[in-house]
């Protein structure tokens, strides 16, 4: 009897190591499976999925698969990030999956890169304030998900449709967990903030790190105030937006003044910062962040402010008119319902 023991640990070891290499083969499969899927799907999440590859996939415990070497190519149908449907380029070390029981699964992924490619898309928003590129880096995302070990597809579909959601708005229903670096070249200015998943009442919701907003104000000479930093913090997809917008308004109101000193400079700044808000997003968005702007300034005099809050508005009415940028300055000159001056 003692001589076989030999060979029956030998034949369950050899059943084990194949076991184990089909079930590789399986999950192989089974991934490339749920891309081909994907695929053919993501066109209703508004992000259009071109293709997706690994380099490896292996079961790493009894309970656990880690996926490494992840690389996908995705179109944005919307985002506010940038203008028009850009190419995103994402890059994933690694993404292990372990089972939790109760039909629920933690899905970890480190080493992310998420990069917008730049091209033509990216150079110019509909506002024509040039956001060049955009990335988001992280060294760890944890979520927690539900999964049919028998039917896994719709529980893929759902996370692939939360992971969308959370990179066009910002906000995930889930309990995902996030840490990185946003980075961003606005003006040929290298911008970089920390940002992290926080909870934000029913959601956890991307948020910059505020000192790092202040830095970023100060490296592209804007002076924010307080609330607007807050604003900038809590709309971490619009900030690149938001900081290339402003610097277009600053710098084409200074440029008008100093070839005709009859530009009221003040007034066509904020009447063509709302105009291209107004644009880029909607008029509510606009007017809550040039009233940030406002109700934290204590530079300005009343009229002044009062001033300031009328341009604003008068800004957002040109835009919902339609009225094209090369008529904004003549507007803000000619326009008896522009103020000029504080009065």
């Amino acid at each position: 009897m003692k001589k076989f023991l030999p060979w029956a640990v030998f034949l369950i070891l050899a059943a084990c190591g194949v076991g184990y290499l089909v079930a590789n083969v399986i999950l192989d499969q089974a991934t490339a499976s749920a891309i081909t899927y994907l695929r053919g799907r993501s066109g209703n999440t508004g992000v259009e999925l071109i293709s997706a590859d690994f380099v490896d996939v292996g079961i790493t415990s009894l309970d656990s698969a880690t996926w490494r070497g992840l690389e996908a190519r995705l179109r944005l149908t919307d985002t506010d990030i940038v203008e028009g449907t850009p190419l995103v380029a994402v890059g994933v070390g690694s993404v292990t999956v372990r089972l939790v029981g109760n039909g629920r699964a933690v899905v970890e992924a480190s080493n992310i890169r998420v990069g917008l490619r730049e091209d033509t898309s990216l150079r110019e928003s509909a506002s024509g304030a040039p956001v060049q590129s955009a990335s988001f880096d992280g060294d760890l995302f944890r979520t927690e998900l539900a999964v049919d070990l028998f039917n896994p597809i719709p529980g893929v579909e759902r996370a692939f449709r939360d992971w969308v959601s959370l990179a066009q708005t910002g906000q995930t229903t889930s309990s995902a967990e996030f840490e990185g670096t946003a980075r961003f070249v606005v003006r040929d200015t290298d911008c970089e903030a920390r940002i992290r998943l926080e909870d934000e009442g029913r959601y956890r919701a991307l948020v910059l790190n505020t000192d790092d907003v202040r830095l970023l104000a100060s490296t592209l000479d804007q002076d924010l105030t307080e609330a607007e930093v807050s604003l900038i913090a809590k709309t971490p997809i619009r900030a690149p937006k938001l900081f290339a917008i402003r610097d277009d308004a600053e710098t084409t109101a200074a440029d008008a003044r100093r070839q005709d000193t009859a530009v009221a400079e003040d007034a066509y700044r904020h009447v063509l910062w709302s105009y291209l808000l107004t644009n880029e997003f909607d008029a509510t968005f606009a007017e809550e962040v040039t009233n940030a702007h406002e109700e934290g300034s204590t530079s300005n005099t009343e009229a002044e402010r009062r001033m300031d809050y009328h341009n604003n508005g008068i800004g957002r009415t040109f835009a919902g008119a339609g009225v094209p940028r090369s008529e904004i300055l003549s507007r803000v000159m000619n326009d008896p319902r522009v103020i000029r001056a504080p009065r």
